[in-house]
């Protein structure tokens, strides 16, 4: 199974188009840190969202990172997910932000998926 790491976007607006279930089908489980958890619980957050991430399902995983390098250009989230997907040299981070992706391409770490389009699908994948 491939180590995939998520950030707060990609999950809300699957989420929001009732298709969260293409994360597991794709990739069995997803890890987190906790402040998506933390976003997606945010007041502001659909309440079906912070729902969901009250009770999150079994293929959603939290993990915290070591060290978090980020936080002064970008926001708890991406910072923790970057963070923690080059910490455990995840082969895919799922994040939307396309600053964040042109910063991340320069910088050694797992290949980025901003949205759905960027990066080496896995076998079996319907964006192959």
């Amino acid at each position: 199974m491939i180590l995939v790491v998520a950030d707060t976007g990609p999950i809300h607006y699957l989420h929001v188009i009732g298709r969260l279930e293409v994360l597991p089908a794709l990739y069995g489980e997803v890890l987190v840190p906790p402040a998506v958890l933390r976003e997606m619980a945010h007041p502001n957050a659909p309440p079906s969202l912070r729902r969901f991430a009250e009770s999150p399902p079994d293929w959603l995983r939290v993990r915290t990172p070591g060290t978090v390098p980020f936080l002064d250009i970008l926001d708890d989230g991406e910072a923790e997910a970057i963070s923690l997907a080059v910490e455990l040299k995840a082969q895919r981070i799922l994040i939307l932000e396309t600053a964040v992706e042109e910063d991340f391409k320069t910088r050694k770490g797992p290949s980025h998926q901003g949205g759905w389009a960027h990066g080496q699908e896995p076998k079996g994948s319907p964006c192959e």
